[in-house]
C-alpha cells in the first residue's frame, strides 16, 4: 500500500507522464575537405517529449581518447564542420551524444558509433605504379553504408578527379598504374551512405617522374638498296609500349663520332631509308645505330640505350685485264651473332643476279673468272644469317666490257697557276680503286692532241696532286686529263678535261686604264657546280686586293689605275675563279690565273760626259715613257760630297759649284724616278765633266 502511494505521488509530480529519454544521433558520414577541415553528417533522433537540449560532438586524434567536445544546438541540425585544418595530415576520431532533460535535469544519451576520417597513404610506389592504402570510416561498417569505396585520381594541380576504380569495404587498398613524365598525382577515397551523404578522404598526393627508359630496339640489318644504291635500315619495335619513336645516329668517319641523323616517329615505324646525297655507300662503308625514346619526348626525358651499331658492306673490285678476272673485296658485316657467311652475286649484261659463290663468314675476298670479256659484269655481296631469315646487301660494282674501270669519282678539284710559274693539278679520286698509276695528259685543245706530261703511282689517297712544271703560264692556257692505268699497264679510264686560266692585259698609257681578258675555266661543270664568279685581284708590292668581280660567262674587265698606284710600286693582276654551290662531292674550291704585270715601261738614257759651253752644256738624263710622278737627281764629287741635286726633270747640272766652275774630272750621279703606272727606276753611275 505504501509503495503504491509513492508511485502515484511520483507520477503526479511528473505531471502524469512516464519517464522517457532521447537517443544519440546516428553518425553516417565523416568527410575531409581540401583544406583539412572535417564535416560530420548524422541522422537526428526522435524527440516526442520535446526533451532535447543539444548535441555534443567529441573529437580525438586517438580512438581511445582523450576526447574534447563541442556543443551543437538544434535537434534538426544534422551536420557539423570541425575547422581542425589538419585532417589532411592526421586521422581524427569522432562520436556524438544527445543532451536532454527528462525532468530530472540534463542527461547525456549513449554514444553514437565512432567514425574516423579517411587518411590514405602510399604503399609500394614506382615511377608508373602506386599502391594506395587507407583506413575505414567505421569499424565495423554501419548497416546504412554502401560497403563500396570509389577511388578518384587527378594528374596535375588543376582539373577534375577521375574515378579509376572501386574497392569493397574491408579491402582498403588499390593498385594504380599510370604514365606521367613529371607530375603531381592526387588521390581521394569516397564511400556513400544510404542517407545520401558521402565520406571523403583527405587528399593524398605524390610527385612522380618517369625514369624508366624504353627497351632497346633490336637492330635487324643495314643494307644497300639495289635500285637506289642508298642505305636502308631495319629493326624490330621496342617492347616498351610507351615508345614514341626512334632516333637514327650516323657515324662520321672524320670525327670518329656519332651524331643525330634523323627521327622516325611511331613505335611500329621500323624502316629508315637514307636520302642524303652526301652519304654514299658506293664510295665507302656507312655506319649507323639507333635508340628508342618514349612519349615524354627526346631529349627531354627517357631514351633507351643505343643498339649495337651496324655498317654497310662496301664492295670494291680490281679487274685484271691480263687474265680476265675480277677480284672482289668487301668490308665484313658487323654485329650479327648468327652470321653464316656471304653470297657472291653476279649479273651479266643486266640479267637477274645469280649466285656465283658462297664464302665463309671469316673471308671477305673472292676472284671471279669472267667468261666473256665483252660483257658487262655487275657484282654485289649478300650477308646471310644461319636461318636465312636476315640478309644484307653491299653496294653494286660493275666491270664494263674489256674490264674498263669507271671510278666512282674522278674529277678535277682545281687546275691552278702556282707561284706564277707552273700549274698545279688536284683531282678527287676513288681511293678504293686498286690501280697502278695515274697519268697526267696535257693539250692546247679541249678534246684532241693530248700527250703525257707526268704520272704518279697509286697510293690509296683520295686526292691526287701533280705539277706541270714545264707549262708556260704567261703564254697560254692548257687543258688537262687524268688517266687510270691498271696493273697490266693498260689505260682503263681517262677523265673529262679541265683547263687552266690564262690572263692577258693591256694598259693605255694615256688613260692608265688596264684592259684584262681571260678564258673561261672548265672542270667544275662536271660535278653540278661550275664557276660562280671571277674575282679580279690587284697585287701591289705583294699585297693582294680585290678590285672587281664578274659572274660566270664574262671574261673581260677594265681597271682604272690612276688613283690606285702607289708611287714606285710594281703592280700585277690575277683572276680568281670561285666555285659555286652544288658540288655533289661536297667540295668548293678556287683557282687562280697567271699574273699580268706592268713594270717594264720606264726607259732612261744617261749621258757619260758633257762640256759646259759645248754641244752638251748641261748634264741631265733623257726619259722615253709616260708622265713622271716623281724625280730626284743627285751629283757627287770624287770624294762623295753632294754638290748638286734637283727634283725638276727639266733642270740639269751646268757644271757650277758654289758660283764657280767645277773642275775637269769624273763625277757620280744617282737617279730616283717613277711614273704613274708604278714603274720605279733607280740608277747610279759616273760621267766626265770636260773643259
Amino acid at each position: 500500500m505504501f509503495k503504491f502511494s509513492l508511485f502515484v505521488l511520483f507520477v503526479f509530480l511528473l505531471g502524469g507522464n512516464v519517464l522517457s529519454a532521447v537517443d544519440a544521433p546516428e553518425l553516417r558520414c565523416v568527410s575531409v575537405d581540401s583544406v583539412g577541415d572535417v564535416t560530420l553528417t548524422w541522422v537526428s533522433p526522435a524527440d516526442p517529449s520535446n526533451e532535447f537540449l543539444s548535441y555534443n560532438v567529441f573529437v580525438s586524434p586517438n580512438n581511445t581518447g582523450p576526447f574534447t567536445s563541442t556543443v551543437v544546438n538544434g535537434i534538426a541540425t544534422n551536420s557539423f564542420v570541425d575547422n581542425i585544418n589538419d585532417a589532411s595530415l592526421n586521422s581524427y576520431f569522432y562520436y556524438l551524444e544527445t543532451v536532454y532533460d527528462d525532468g530530472f535535469g540534463p542527461m547525456s544519451s549513449v554514444s553514437s558509433v565512432i567514425g574516423e576520417t579517411i587518411l590514405p597513404i602510399f604503399g609500394i610506389v614506382t615511377d608508373s605504379t602506386a599502391i594506395v592504402n587507407w583506413n575505414p570510416v567505421f569499424d565495423p561498417n554501419i548497416v546504412s553504408n554502401s560497403g563500396v569505396y570509389s577511388i578518384f585520381r587527378r594528374i596535375g594541380t588543376v582539373g577534375s578527379f577521375t574515378n579509376i576504380g572501386t574497392a569493397n569495404y574491408g579491402n582498403e587498398n588499390i593498385s594504380d598504374v599510370f604514365k606521367v613524365c613529371s607530375e603531381i598525382i592526387f588521390y581521394r577515397i569516397e564511400t556513400i551512405d544510404g542517407s545520401g551523404c558521402v565520406s571523403k578522404s583527405a587528399f593524398l598526393q605524390g610527385e612522380f617522374e618517369d625514369e624508366t627508359s624504353p627497351a632497346t630496339p633490336i637492330y635487324d640489318s643495314i643494307t644497300v638498296d639495289n635500285s637506289s644504291q642508298k642505305v636502308v635500315m631495319g629493326w624490330k619495335p621496342s617492347s616498351s609500349q610507351d615508345t614514341e619513336g626512334y632516333i637514327i645516329l650516323y657515324y662520321t668517319k672524320a670525327t670518329a663520332a656519332y651524331g643525330i641523323r634523323d627521327t622516325v616517329l611511331g613505335i611500329n615505324s621500323t624502316v629508315y631509308l637514307e636520302n642524303s646525297p652526301l652519304i654514299d655507300p658506293t664510295l665507302n662503308w656507312e655506319q649507323y645505330t639507333l635508340f628508342a625514346f618514349d612519349s615524354c619526348g627526346y631529349p627531354l626525358k627517357n631514351s633507351s640505350p643505343g643498339a649495337d651499331f651496324q655498317k654497310t658492306m662496301h664492295l670494291t673490285f680490281v679487274p685484271n685485264t691480263c687474265d680476265n678476272t675480277v677480284t672482289l673485296t668487301w668490308t665484313a658485316y658487323w654485329n650479327w651473332l648468327d652470321l653464316d657467311g656471304y653470297e657472291v652475286l653476279v649479273s651479266v649484261n643486266g640479267s637477274p643476279y645469280q649466285l656465283a659463290a658462297t664464302i665463309a663468314a671469316t673471308d671477305t675476298t673472292f676472284t671471279h673468272q669472267k667468261t666473256d670479256d665483252l660483257a658487262i659484269y655487275c657484282y654485289k655481296i649478300s650477308a646471310v644469317n644461319v636461318t636465312r631469315t636476315k640478309t644484307s646487301s653491299s653496294n653494286r660494282q660493275c666491270a664494263t666490257a674489256n674490264s674498263l674501270i669507271i671510278p666512282a669519282k674522278q674529277y678535277f678539284k682545281k687546275v691552278t697557276v702556282e707561284n706564277n710559274q707552273d700549274i698545279q693539278i688536284e683531282s678527287l679520286t676513288d681511293s678504293n680503286l686498286a690501280v697502278s698509276n695515274y697519268v697526267l695528259f696535257r693539250s692546247l685543245e679541249r678534246f684532241e692532241n693530248f700527250f703525257e706530261v707526268g704520272r704518279t703511282p697509286f697510293d690509296n689517297s683520295s686526292i691526287i696532286k701533280m705539277n706541270d712544271v714545264n707549262a708556260n703560264v704567261d703564254q697560254t692556257s692548257y687543258y688537262y686529263r687524268i688517266g687510270v692505268e691498271d696493273t697490266c699497264g693498260s689505260l682503263l679510264f681517262i677523265s673529262r678535261p679541265a683547263s687552266s686560266i690564262f690572263l692577258k692585259g693591256v694598259m693605255d698609257e694615256d688613260s692608265l686604264n688596264v684592259s684584262l681578258t681571260w678564258n673561261e675555266y672548265f672542270g667544275w661543270d662536271t660535278v653540278f657546280s661550275g664557276v660562280e664568279e671571277y674575282a679580279i685581284n690587284l697585287i701591289i708590292d705583294g699585297q693582294k686586293m680585290q678590285v672587281g668581280m664578274v659572274p660566270s660567262g664574262i671574261t673581260n674587265f677594265t681597271v682604272p689605275m690612276l688613283d690606285k698606284i702607289t708611287l714606285g710600286a710594281n703592280f700585277c693582276f690575277q683572276i680568281e675563279a670561285r666555285e659555286g654551290d652544288g658540288n655533289r662531292f661536297g667540295q668548293k674550291d678556287t683557282v687562280v690565273s697567271n699574273q699580268v704585270c706592268f713594270t717594264d715601261n720606264l726607259k732612261v738614257f744617261v749621258p757619260n760626259a758633257f762640256r759646259p759651253g759645248g754641244e752638251n752644256p748641261v748634264f741631265y738624263p733623257v726619259f722615253s715613257f709616260g708622265d713622271i710622278s716623281s724625280y730626284h737627281m743627285y751629283i757627287y764629287d770624287r770624294w762623295g760630297q753632294l754638290i748638286y741635286e734637283t727634283i725638276d726633270i727639266n733642270q740639269g747640272w751646268d757644271g757650277m759649284v758654289n758660283d764657280g766652275l767645277a773642275e775637269f774630272g769624273v763625277y757620280v750621279y744617282r737617279l730616283e724616278v717613277a711614273n704613274f703606272t708604278g714603274a720605279h727606276y733607280k740608277k747610279s753611275g759616273t760621267f766626265v765633266l770636260l773643259r
